[in-house]
């Protein structure tokens, strides 16, 4: 099962989470609203379908992620957590492409 999780950081910032499964896979770019993170959650489900939005990247301590990727308007959306191989990596791709288009939104608000 998928859930949006929209949290507000200290600097009054808004992030979105997804859980997949019960672990938080994935966490957006920053947000100016509560509002802002209600459209991107709309955005995410559009294109989480879609292979082109996954790009493949490697941190400096040689893990991998992924950044989901709005190529329409060429935005960064948010990225994932950190995979220690390639197996465990597109397995959550394909996994987020199958259900984030039905994931539904926690209705309570968190604070960091």
């Amino acid at each position: 099962m998928a859930l949006f999780k929209i949290y507000q950081e200290k600097s009054g910032d808004f992030r979105i989470l997804l859980k997949l499964n019960s672990q938080i896979e994935f966490i957006s770019s920053r947000q100016k609203s509560k509002y802002d993170c209600y459209y991107l959650i709309k955005i995410i489900r559009k294109i989480s379908e879609l292979a082109s939005s996954y790009i493949k990247k490697t941190s400096d301590c040689g893990s991998i992620y992924f950044k989901l990727v709005d190529k329409s308007y060429n935005k960064e959306l948010g990225e994932s957590m950190l995979y220690i191989n390639d197996n465990m990596l597109n397995s959550k791709i394909e996994i987020m492409k199958l259900e984030t288009a039905c994931a539904k939104l926690d209705s309570k608000m968190y604070s960091v």
